[in-house]
């Protein structure tokens, strides 16, 4: 149904049927309430403390709390109260909302940077406001853009969450046909707020509704208390999901530390190589293993393998180097060592191994050049076809890749040939906020 209403949206026949919709959209706007926004203070905080973290939300009538009576019970509030009370510290919060607000607004509007001149999460809502406004992709693509980049900017080790258009389609207040015109219409733009998310390395989070009626306010179009509580269950859900922990506060001076900074990658490969340096002449003094690294095995090891990704309808460049720190080979006679370190043999993978690799990335996905490393680990095996391997080899298993401080789970098969010298490789990754297929034409130096 999702698939239908995209394709719907994108096609002449959606805006052919504008005339059949109208009348119902302009009547619905002449009769339909207008609703306050929640009474009380647009910051907060919880808890007592010095570094409080700092939770900033940006968007349109739902952060401000349209058709609700309690500030208290608007998403970010919910969410501040979640964090406090998870990771046990206090949490200052501040709201920039406006009901009827475009993405265009919004980033106009921005925020009251004299309450809050940093921060360490943000909260983004838009998009239904544009499409009820018939914003086109192209313009709504541009502003989203700028206001991501604005956040960015502000606070370059903030976590950035970008809420997904609500799926219109399932509004009580809506009537048909105008209830399906407008959900077709939400899918589409909030795949084009997935690619910008995608592009400026910000996490995308689409919202599961509920279209239970308790989970509506008394208006039939904004979340009540119950909705809002839901959604800032989901948004926890995913952030603890994605291993983002309690940062450190962006103040004073301070900067946040994510799991797995982009940048220490090239650091983390130096270090594994000396590790292989060190490992395997202590494994050759102990009698554990047969080969060791030499200089040139370890420049050769520079040569990335090239790759071809596929996330979110866009297709892009990537490089992958790969170690092998540790394999235990089944498929070579029994009188010699299976273990391996580092250093591995042709014969000793392709006859038949299990291995375990760690793969610095390149992927060609987001907007800043640090933004596009990420580091790989996991376990995989090999089968030999044909000639133990030598002419040809299958290989599958598993593997977590850190990237853009999202952390994702991918499964991979692969055919080697050439005694394993050249290789393809296809890896499927079914995380939601990191759903991509990767080919990779494996070049490797043993």
């Amino acid at each position: 149904m999702a698939a239908f209403h995209t394709l719907f949206a994108q096609s002449a026949l959606f805006w052919s049927a504008l005339p059949l919709v109208l009348p119902q959209a302009l009547s619905l706007r002449k009769r339909a309430p207008r609703w306050p926004a929640a009474a009380g203070p647009r910051s907060g905080r919880f808890g007592d403390g010095l570094a409080p973290l700092r939770l900033l939300a940006v968007g349109d009538s739902p952060f401000e709390g349209a058709a609700i009576d309690r500030i208290e019970d608007t998403l970010p509030v919910r969410l501040a109260a979640r964090l406090h009370e998870a990771w046990d510290r206090p949490v200052a919060w501040c709201i920039s909302a406006r009901s009827g607000a475009t993405v265009r607004a919004v980033r106009a509007m921005g925020w009251p940077r004299e309450l809050m001149p940093v921060f360490d999460l943000a909260l983004v809502s838009v998009g239904v406001n544009d499409v009820t406004g018939l914003t086109r992709r192209k313009a709504f693509g541009e502003a989203l853009s700028g206001l991501l980049r604005d956040l960015r900017e502000a606070s370059p080790e903030a976590v950035v969450v970008l809420l997904g258009v609500p799926p219109m389609h399932a509004f009580p207040l809506l009537p048909q046909p105008l209830r399906a015109w407008l959900g077709g219409r939400s899918r589409a733009l909030d795949r084009v707020g997935r690619a910008c998310a995608l592009r400026s390395g910000v996490m995308h989070l689409p919202l599961e509704l509920d279209p239970a009626p308790e989970m509506f306010a008394q208006d039939g179009f904004h979340p009540s208390a119950r909705g809002n509580e839901a959604w800032a269950h989901q948004v926890w859900r995913a952030l603890e999901s994605r291993g983002v922990s309690a940062p450190c506060s962006t103040v004073a001076g301070t900067r946040c530390l994510p799991l797995m900074p982009r940048h220490t990658v090239g650091a983390v490969l130096c270090l594994v190589f000396v590790w292989a340096l060190a490992s395997a002449c202590h494994a050759e003094t102990n009698g554990v293993g047969s080969a060791r690294p030499t200089w040139p095995w370890v420049v050769t090891q520079l040569v990335p393998s090239p790759q071809l990704v596929v996330q979110g309808g866009h297709a892009a460049f990537g490089a992958r180097w790969q170690i092998t720190p540790v394999l235990f080979s089944y498929g070579i006679h029994r009188s010699q060592n299976p273990w391996r370190f580092f250093v591995v043999e042709p014969i000793v993978r392709q006859s038949g191994s299990v291995e375990w690799h760690v793969s610095p990335e390149y992927l060609a996905l987001g907007d800043g050049y640090a933004d596009r490393f990420g580091l790989r680990t996991g376990v995989r095996s090999y089968v030999p076809v044909l000639e133990r391997g030598d002419y040809l080899s299958v290989s599958f298993g598993t593997s977590a890749l850190r990237f853009q401080e999202v952390t994702s789970v991918a499964y991979e098969a692969g055919a080697h040939s050439f005694f394993g010298f050249l290789g393809l490789m296809a890896s499927y990754s079914p995380t939601p906020q990191a759903r991509r297929f990767i080919t990779t034409l494996q070049v490797r130096f043993f």
